[in-house]
Parts: structure tokens; C-alpha cells; sequence
């Protein structure tokens, strides 16, 4: 206890002798003041020291205190030193223009365009390329419309806000870094004027974590002399960069910034810490959060770094809001497809034009003549790209996510076209990885590119055996070893090193997690391996038939087909009787006959005889056949597809559900011949054709995780340009052939859909008024108010009406009922009269009087049109929002 109290006094002695000293630096009071400040507490040698010397004593100070003070006021002397010197640190930050330095530092180090697997990116600036990430809460249960991005999370300048500490989760390839460095450069030069103007800090795990785990997470700062706070840990690390190493940063600067909240601090790449660091760096970054709580943070992850058990042991790091990154869109694709093209052509007419500036005016070029032509070569190269990009819907796959696109953007830079089969285009990408590219680069691999490439598909085929996609390196280094030694006899390259060039130069095999890797892509590891398989010879054809049931295998079995022969394959599935009377199988062999670089013709034809005789199994093979379809749509944007032509055995399919009593629609029931089960269906009825639409609804083996959809008829302009017309929602169109649009719709109508779809239409008029109570901020069993449908939003009414329209086959909606309202004289304006006669239209009036809401009929066939749904009070104010909002 006595030990405490003196070291409280020390403390406050410090205290006080560091404002004296502060006094003397900034309003250089003299000595005397220092004996009226610290009279009860300090020494009379102190006083008497502090007389004689006067206003000498700030030079004099430290042989004063060495020579004349007792140990306990030397202590306090030196403690009220540091604070001295980190006072006049602030002092010279605020006099001098170090913010505006640090920012500018910042600036630089975030400028340029930097993307793992991808080196050569010199002259591309970040702001250049970038294009705005999706971001939606993970703790919302459906996606908001529009484009979210990150500025829109954070504080904004008015009111009170409460995610101080932010956790972004996203998968490999989605552009974590790269996203947080783009808001970094954005808080350096243009920050958002809805947030506060905060000084942005950035710091990666991979970077920082050795200086957090020098010391026990666990133990209190004050009881660790080893511990890191947040100010020295920043400080420390930008002293290693060198774009700050000028700027002598002051830790007590650093920590006022954070305490008063003007700071934006990320922690970037959780998961890059290696596993048995990850204890520590958890504890220690749940601290900091904690204890600068007025500090904004955001921490990046992948999900399995920072996901925990309920029941693990390890330390769960608390945050306020979890965000994730979306895919890219359609229009995300194009948009940054053509801010690539638009960016190189710059650079590359930029350093022409500062070259021509060398010679004679007469021979220099026009800057506002280059710009066009850069206009023109952007868009010629973007047109280029794109077209292929969409025609091909696994490349387009691909491409949903930013790492991807710009190895695919880089490859077909490299050259303008990029192959119709998916063979092919991955055969170009793996030959710029592993040779244009570091040639160009001067930055030569030890291997050739055969070498290289034999040793990966080795890697490949041992994943593949393993039915795994991630690796150690101890685990990777044992499979590859031997095959690296018969390449390497002469002289030794150890697998580090081909490690190292994997991931640092080509880029194919990228860091999942600290000592954790994989393939860039699950694709390129398929691909792979069928190489091997391919030079295996006759125990790699054997390899293949073993494996045709197995699902796992459907796209190493494809590759294979693509790059041998799939007469092989196919000749397998028809010899025996268990895959030749498999629906799934069957499918296998079909792809096989369409993407095999070669097949006999014998065979080929063997297998469309086969197709034709198994009537027994059609019904599933045309169920495969339907899912398969709707796998390969051509987007007319980022929520809707068009599909080809609808066959006739996939029609059968949604009669034989009618027929069963499985669907309510009343379609015309065809015969439809066994010849004619892969001919397009022509000749069928409007109200057929949308009957057909309702009925995918229900099919469960075309929904997607997460993703619900509706289907519909075209409109007349998505119609317009295909070669073979289609029935459209004009009824009036000339159309033919029956294709089918999929629209992607909120997940919060996922309910309603399956309701109407399925024919239950009490439940889904009680759906829609869930719906619509929630929507205008309401709780279930309240009422509507006039207000309500005043501003009721236009485009969740549209969805909700157009739900209706479709599985009712236009019997059912809003729209239809306030044509009703509106041919019977009705306005915004109550009359009784008109309402009541209304309600005699669409039955919800019976003998003269208003029907109770169990009294009402909720059935398709046997109402009349315009019955459903029901909102009861003030539905003329909702008939008027119905036209205010073009339904």
C-alpha cells in the first residue's frame, strides 16, 4: 500500500511539473512561478534550485534534477520529460503542417492499383480502375435495392451513430485490400462531405502482427513493459514505410487524434495471421476497439478468420455492424472492363505525348485529338471483351469477382480474343501466367513453361484424389518433390522457391491463409488435372471412368473430354447399364458430346439413339435437362435472363403436373410424341405460355441459395432482337417460340412467391398484407392510414402487384382492380356509392351488404376478376398510388 501511494504521488508530482515546464515553453514564465506551483510538494532543495536558476532552468533542467533531487523527484522529473517531449512533438504538429504531410504520405502509399497474382500493373492508378463495391449488411435477412457502398455505413456528420467498430467478411478474390485502400485515398484527397473528415490509418495484419505478439495479449498494459498500444504500434509501423519515414510522427499525437475520434483506423486481413499468432492478435484488437471507443474502425476478413464457434475457446472479437461484399454485376463487369482499357490507353498515348512534346511544335501531337482516340480504343477494346465475356457464361462466372476479372481483362490485353471454348481460354490464361507475362516482366521463372506447368498438374491431380482444394506447403512440397528433382538434376531448386514463384509472379496458386494455399480458382485445379489424366495415358482413361458417378468430378471429366477424346467417356456411360439408365449420367455424356474435342461419329450417334429409347427415364432426364437450362440464361441485366427456346419435353413436365393435380393451372393439355420431346414448342396459347411461367416457380431444383426468382413471359422490346421470335407479355405480338425471362426479386417476397405459385391464396393475401404493413413501418394487426398509400414505395407496390399478375394469370393484382375502380367513375375523393358498386364487382359484397374477410372466397377459378387481394379501409387511396406509380 505505502508502495502505491508513493507511486500516485510520483504521478501527480510529474503531473504538475510537466504543466510548470509547459508554462515556461509556451509563456515563458520564469522560476518563480514554479515555487507557487509546487510548494507542498516539492523538496526545498527543488525551490532553492529552482530560485537560483531562474529563467535558466528549462536549459538547465535535467543536471538540476540529476544533481540536486532526491530518487523519487528524479522519477518524477523524467516522467514529466517524456511528456514534455511528446507535448512539444504536438505543439510542432500543430504549428507545422504534419496532417497535411501524413496525408499525403498516405496518398502515395494507396495510389497505385495493386492486385495479388497480377504484377504488372505499373502506371495504373487505383482511382483509375476502382469501381464501387456492393456492400450489404450480413445482419439484414434481405438485400437492399441499389448499390450500397462502404461511405455508407460510417457515421455521417449529424446525429448519433453507433458501429464504431465495423467487420467486413468476404471471400478470397472480392477485393478486401483493395477496397480499404481506395477509401483510404478517397479520406487523403476528396473525403465524403456526409462523414466526418476522418484521418484515415491503415494497417494490415501481415504487417503488424509480430509487433502485437511480442507480449502477453492477456496481460494488462501496465503490467507488460513490452506491451503495444494502438499510438506506437502506428508509429512503429510507419517508420518502416517509406513513404513516412521524413515525418517523425508523434505517438502522443496519434492517441489525442484517436481519443477525440477524428480517426478512421483499418485493420486489414485478420485471417493472414498465421494460426498461432491468432490468440494474441484477437485479444489485443478486441482491446484497442474497446478503449479508443470513439474511434471508427473497420476490420477485414475472410469469414473463417474471424467466425468462431459458439463453443470455442478462442477470443471473440467484438463488433457493432458485419458487412459483406457482393459479387460483381453485370454492369460492374462492363464498368471496369472499360476503366481498365480507358486507363492503359492513357498511359500508353501519355508517355507518346510527353515524348512528341521533345521535338518541334509541328510534330507534336494534340492533346484533345489523343483523348479521342483513347475515347475510341476504350470503347472498341470494352465492346470487344464484353461480347465475348457474356456469350460465354463460364468465363462470365468468373468474372464475378474483381481478382478474376482483371486476370481475365489482363489476358485478353495480352491478346484481343479470348477463345469460344472453355478449354482453350484457360489454356491462354495458364500460357500468359507462365510465360508472356514474366518474360515481358524480365521476371524469368526457373522453370519453362512445360516444366511449370507439369508440376502443377502433379499438385493438381493429388487435390483431386483427395476430393480437397487447399494445401500446406509441407503437404504440397512432399507430392511435387520428386518431379521437381527429375526436372531439376543438374542444378537443386528447392520447393520454397517454386512456391514462391507461384505466388508472387504467376499468380496461379494464391494464400489462402497464413501456410494454408490453394488454386486461384477451383477451375484451374480441374483443369489441371485433367492434363494429367491426359498424360497418364491408358491409367488416366481408367482414372476417368472410375469416376463417372461421382458428381465431384462432372468438370474434370468434361476438360478431359475437351482436351482427348469423349468417345471414350460416352462409349463408358452407354456399355453400362447403371450409368446408361442414369438421368445424371446421361446429361454427363450429352455435355461430353458437345464440348469433346473429338467423337466418333458411331458413337455419337448410338448415344442420340439411347436419349430416344429411354422413355422410362425421361421424365427425370427432361427434369436435368430443364435445370440445365436455367444454368445457362444470356443476361439482358444484372437481375434478368432470357432462356433459348423452351423444348417440348420440358413443357410435358408442367402438364403432367397439371394433369396430376400437382399445379393449378387449366392449360390445354397436348400429346406430345416421343420425337418430338427436343423440338421447340411452337403453338401454344398466350394464357398457356404465362401458365407455364407460374409453374417454374414451384420447381425446386431451379432455385439458388440465398436468391429467389419469378418467372415470366419477354416484354416486346427483350423480344426484338432474338433470330427466333417469341410469345411475349403483348398478347397482340406475332410470336412463335416459348422463352422464358427470370427475374431476380427481394428475398422478403420469397413467401408471397411460393404462396401464389403453389395456389394458396389465403395465405398469400395474408402475406401481402404482412408485407405491406412492415413496408410502411407498421406492426401486424394494425391498420392502413391515407398516408400510408400517399407514399407508399412504388417499387415494392410494383413487385407486389406484379407477383399477383403473374400466378393469377392476370385475374388478380392491384392494377386490375383500380381499372375497375376507375371505369366505375372513382377517384381519390370517398363515394360511397361507387365503392359499394365496387365492391358488388369483385365480390366482396353479397345480397346488399360488405362481406367479413373470412366470408371471402379464396379461390382462382370460381371469383371474379379482381377478388384478390384484400385491403379493406382506404383502398381507393391505394387505387390512386396504383396510377401515381404507372402500375
Amino acid at each position: 500500500m505505502t508502495e502505491d501511494k508513493e507511486a500516485k504521488q510520483d504521478s501527480q508530482l510529474s503531473e504538475k511539473i510537466t504543466d510548470a515546464l509547459i508554462k515556461l515553453l509556451v509563456t515563458g514564465s520564469g522560476g518563480s512561478s514554479v515555487i507557487f506551483l509546487f510548494k507542498d510538494d516539492i523538496p526545498k532543495a527543488l525551490i532553492a534550485g529552482g530560485i537560483a536558476a531562474g529563467a535558466s532552468l528549462l536549459t538547465n533542467f535535467w543536471e538540476g534534477l540529476i544533481g540536486k533531487l532526491n530518487p523519487r523527484t528524479k522519477a518524477a522529473g523524467e516522467g514529466a520529460a517524456d511528456v514534455v517531449l511528446n507535448t512539444i512533438n504536438q505543439v510542432n504538429h500543430r504549428f507545422t503542417d504534419f496532417p497535411q504531410l501524413y496525408r499525403e504520405a498516405l496518398k502515395t502509399h494507396c495510389y497505385k492499383l495493386e492486385v495479388e497474382g497480377i504484377q504488372d500493373l505499373s502506371g495504373v492508378a487505383l482511382k483509375d480502375i476502382f469501381v464501387p463495391l456492393r456492400i450489404i449488411s450480413a445482419q439484414t435477412s434481405s438485400l437492399q435495392q441499389g448499390i450500397n457502398q462502404i461511405c455508407d455505413f460510417l457515421p455521417s456528420r449529424e446525429g448519433e451513430y453507433s458501429h464504431h467498430r465495423i467487420v467486413i467478411l468476404a471471400g478470397p478474390g472480392f477485393g478486401k485490400t483493395t477496397l480499404m485502400r481506395h477509401l483510404v485515398y478517397v479520406y487523403t484527397t476528396n473525403p465524403p462531405k456526409t462523414t466526418p473528415q476522418f484521418l484515415p490509418v491503415f494497417l494490415r495484419f501481415r504487417d503488424i502482427y509480430s509487433l502485437i505478439t511480442k507480449i502477453n495479449a492477456t496481460d494488462e498494459p501496465s503490467e507488460s513493459p513490452n506491451y503495444i498500444d494502438l499510438p506506437n504500434l502506428i508509429i512503429t509501423y510507419l517508420k518502416k514505410l517509406p513513404e513516412f519515414t521524413e515525418l517523425k510522427p508523434s505517438q502522443e499525437w496519434f492517441k489525442n487524434q484517436l481519443k477525440e475520434g477524428k480517426c478512421l483506423v483499418i485493420f486489414d486481413g485478420l485471417d493472414e495471421v498465421p494460426k498461432a499468432q491468432q490468440e494474441k492478435v484477437r485479444q489485443w484488437t478486441d482491446r484497442i476497439m474497446r478503449q479508443y471507443h470513439n474511434t471508427q474502425f473497420i476490420l477485414t476478413s475472410r469469414p473463417h478468420g474471424f467466425e468462431i464457434k459458439p463453443d470455442s475457446p478462442i477470443h471473440p472479437i467484438e463488433t457493432d455492424l458485419k458487412l459483406q461484399i457482393l459479387e460483381f454485376t453485370n454492369d460492374q463487369k462492363v464498368e471496369f472492363i472499360n476503366n481498365w482499357y480507358r486507363t492503359i490507353s492513357w498511359d500508353n498515348w501519355q508517355k507518346l505525348y510527353d515524348k512528341s512534346l521533345q521535338n518541334t511544335q509541328s510534330e507534336q501531337l494534340n492533346l484533345e485529338i489523343i483523348k479521342i482516340k483513347i475515347d475510341q480504343e476504350a470503347k472498341e477494346n470494352t465492346d470487344n471483351l464484353t461480347r465475348q465475356l457474356f456469350a460465354n457464361n463460364t468465363l462470365n462466372d468468373l468474372a464475378r469477382y474483381p481478382l478474376l476479372i482483371t486476370m481475365i481483362t489482363a489476358t485478353h490485353r495480352a491478346d484481343m480474343t479470348l477463345p469460344k471454348q472453355r478449354e482453350e481460354l484457360y489454356a491462354k490464361i495458364i500460357d500468359l501466367l507462365l510465360s508472356n507475362r514474366p518474360y515481358v516482366k524480365k521476371t524469368f521463372l526457373t522453370l519453362n513453361l512445360r516444366e511449370n506447368q507439369v508440376i502443377l498438374q502433379v499438385l493438381a491431380w493429388n487435390l483431386m484424389q483427395q476430393e480437397d482444394t487447399t494445401f500446406t506447403p509441407q503437404q504440397g512440397t512432399q507430392w511435387i518433390e520428386p518431379t521437381l528433382k527429375e526436372f531439376c538434376k543438374e542444378k537443386p531448386f528447392p520447393c520454397q522457391e517454386f512456391w514462391r514463384e507461384m505466388l508472387e509472379i504467376t499468380g496461379l496458386v494464391q494464400e489462402r491463409e497464413s501456410e494454408l494455399y490453394e488454386f486461384i480458382h477451383q477451375t484451374f485445379q480441374e483443369y489441371f488435372t485433367a492434363l494429367h489424366l491426359k498424360e497418364m495415358g491408358e491409367a488416366g482413361k481408367q482414372e476417368i471412368i472410375n469416376k463417372l458417378n461421382n458428381r465431384r468430378w462432372e468438370e474434370v471429366i468434361c476438360f478431359y473430354a475437351a482436351v482427348t477424346d469423349a468417345t471414350l467417356i460416352i462409349e463408358a456411360i452407354l456399355d453400362n447399364p447403371n450409368y446408361s439408365n442414369n438421368p445424371e449420367t446421361l446429361i454427363l455424356a450429352n455435355r461430353c458430346k458437345n464440348e469433346g474435342r473429338r467423337l466418333n461419329s458411331t458413337v455419337r450417334e448410338r448415344l442420340n439413339q439411347v436419349l430416344q429409347e429411354k422413355q422410362d427415364i425421361f421424365v427425370a432426364l427432361r427434369s436435368v435437362r430443364l435445370e440445365q437450362r436455367f444454368e445457362n440464361l444470356t443476361f439482358i441485366d444484372e437481375k434478368t435472363a432470357i432462356s433459348e427456346p423452351i423444348s417440348w419435353g420440358e413443357y410435358q413436365l408442367f402438364l403432367e403436373a397439371q394433369t396430376s393435380g400437382q399445379f393449378h393451372s387449366t392449360a390445354e393439355v397436348i400429346n406430345i410424341l416421343p420425337e418430338q420431346e427436343n423440338q421447340p414448342v411452337t403453338g401454344i396459347n398466350w394464357k398457356d405460355a404465362r401458365w407455364f411461367c407460374c409453374w417454374l416457380a414451384t420447381q425446386v431444383n431451379l432455385q439458388s441459395p440465398g436468391k429467389v426468382y419469378d418467372y415470366r413471359l419477354p416484354t416486346s422490346l427483350e423480344n426484338e432482337n432474338r433470330v427466333r421470335k417469341g410469345i411475349t407479355e403483348n398478347p397482340q405480338d406475332v410470336g412463335d417460340f416459348l422463352r422464358v425471362v427470370r427475374v431476380e426479386i427481394p428475398n422478403r417476397y420469397e413467401a408471397l412467391l411460393n404462396y401464389l405459385a403453389n395456389g394458396r391464396w389465403k395465405e398469400a393475401d395474408e402475406e401481402t398484407y404482412r408485407l405491406m404493413i412492415q413496408t410502411v413501418g407498421k406492426q401486424a394487426g394494425q391498420f392502413f392510414d391515407p398516408e400510408d398509400f400517399d407514399t407508399f414505395p412504388c417499387e415494392d407496390l410494383r413487385t407486389i402487384n406484379q407477383l399477383w399478375l403473374d400466378h393469377s394469370n392476370g385475374k388478380f393484382g392491384f392494377s386490375v382492380q383500380a381499372e375497375i375502380y376507375r371505369s366505375l367513375g372513382g377517384t381519390r375523393e370517398y363515394n360511397k356509392g361507387i365503392l359499394e358498386d365496387f365492391g358488388d364487382r369483385v365480390g366482396w359484397r353479397k345480397g346488399g351488404q360488405w362481406l367479413d374477410y373470412h366470408q371471402l372466397t379464396y379461390e382462382l377459378h370460381t371469383t371474379p376478376v379482381a377478388h384478390l387481394p384484400v385491403i379493406g379501409n382506404y383502398s381507393w387511396y391505394l387505387f390512386s398510388r396504383v396510377k401515381t406509380c404507372n402500375l
